[in-house]
Order: structure tokens, then sequence, then C-alpha cells
């Protein structure tokens, strides 16, 4: 391959991530401001789908924010994965990059540990109940960032509409429910009883990945159930961790 064509692929692997963060971004944007536009004219079926689209589509939103820690969304600028995850946050429920993605590195570098801000286990192997763990979780990560933005967010609702279930349906409700969702595939079930002996590498490992086929990944939780593999490689963006899971089943002699 010539100079200019690694170059030219170069680029445009550079280009891809931002373009998938600004697509993840455009769609929650646009379909919460639609479904809001139209709010009283769907149909109560339709209003209760809103909520499970909007909670996967505010998943995305911290994917995004969570590819940016990890310098994924433009490859070779600080700067420029910083205001992607700032942007993506900030939409998602006001919360501190800087913050986050501060914790976010130290569970990297001690994951399932009680080094790690993610893991509430009293010892490894000793896993709380869900509950338990995921309200512990949410208090390392309380703010009063999200209150602020949530109830500017509902008082321009009131105003705007004068009533509360569009602003329930579509903005409070899926960004309630993405944390369980996040958390579940996320934390939960790539990390509990997570202290195993990886047999083909000799080595510990502290992340478990689902065997989901590629369609159930992305629905879950935009394949980041491909737990061990993000470990194992965190310069690989969300949406190529399919690729990375099948090179490490392939490596294992499992394919």
């Amino acid at each position: 391959m010539s100079s200019s064509a690694r170059a030219h692929r170069l680029k445009a692997t550079n280009t891809k991530g931002a373009w998938i963060a600004a697509g993840v971004i455009l769609a929650w944007l646009l379909s919460g401001l639609m479904l809001w536009w139209q709010w009283s004219e769907l149909s109560w079926w339709a209003q209760v789908c809103a909520m499970p689209l909007m909670s996967f589509l505010y998943t995305g939103l911290f994917i995004t924010a969570h590819d940016a820690m990890h310098g994924l969304i433009s490859p070779g600028s600080a700067r420029a994965n910083r205001r992607w995850g700032q942007l993506a946050l900030a939409l998602y429920a006001g919360f501190s990059f800087e913050q986050l993605n501060r914790e976010h590195h130290r569970h990297h570098a001690r994951p399932a540990s009680e080094e790690d801000p993610d893991y509430h286990g009293r010892a490894l192997g000793d896993d709380p109940p869900f509950w338990s763990w995921w309200a512990r979780f949410m208090w390392t990560y309380r703010s009063w960032r999200p209150f602020a933005f949530f109830s500017a967010l509902a008082a321009l609702n009131v105003i705007a509409r004068g009533e509360w279930s569009a602003y329930v349906m579509i903005w409070a409700l899926p960004s309630l429910l993405s944390t369980l969702q996040l958390f579940y595939f996320g934390t939960y079930r790539p990390h509990r009883q997570a202290d195993v002996l990886d047999r083909e590498q000799g080595e510990r490992v502290r992340a478990r990945s689902d065997d989901f086929p590629i369609w159930l990944s992305f629905i879950t939780c935009y394949h980041f159930g491909y737990h061990e593999e993000h470990h194992r490689r965190p310069d690989v963006p969300w949406w190529a961790l399919p690729q990375a899971r099948r090179a490490q089943k392939t490596m294992r002699g499992v394919l």
C-alpha cells in the first residue's frame, strides 16, 4: 500500500468515528423533538413505544461519550474527543465529562477490584445483589448537574406544553431506564464474579463477554456486552467490537 493510500485510509477511519457520533446524537435529538412536537396527536401505543426508543437513543449518547473518553471519535485529537464527550454527556443529563472520564480510566486500570469505582463487591466473587449494586453505582456518580438539567427541562416542557406526560415519556424515564441498560449490560453482567483465569492467556480476566449475535448485541447495549474485548482492546470503537469479538474467538479456535 502506498503512502498516499495509507493516508487516505487513516483519514477515512478518523472521519468515520465522527460521522457515527454525529449520527447517534442527531438520531436522539430529532427523534425526541419530533415525538415532543407531535405528542398530543400520537396514539397511546405510539406514546408507550416512544419510551424504549428514546431509552435506546439515550444509551447511544452515553456510549458515544464513552468512545470519546478513549479518544476514538477523532483519533489524534484530544480536544475534539473532549468536545464530543462534553456534548454527548450534556445532552444525556448534564454530566461532567472530566469527572466521568477520570473515573472511567480508574475502572480500566483495576476492573472489578476495590480500586474500581464501578465495582461494589465486598470481595472479588462476593458480588452484591443487582439493585444494591446499581444504587451504589448511581450514588458514586451523584451530582447536582442532572438534577438541575432535568428540572430546567421539566420547567421548559410545562411552559411550552402545559402538561407533564411528554416530558416523562420522552426525556425523564428514558434517561433513567438507559442507566439500567448501561449498568446491566456494561457493568453488572461483565464484571460480576469476574475474577477468572483465562487458561489460554494464563492471566486473570476481570471482564466477561456475552455471546450474543451481532443484532442482539447492538440492541442490548451497542455491543458493550462484548466487554472482555473492550477491556483487552480499549482502542476499538463500539461499532468495531463485533470484529474484535470474532478475532478473539478465532484466536482461541472457537470458530
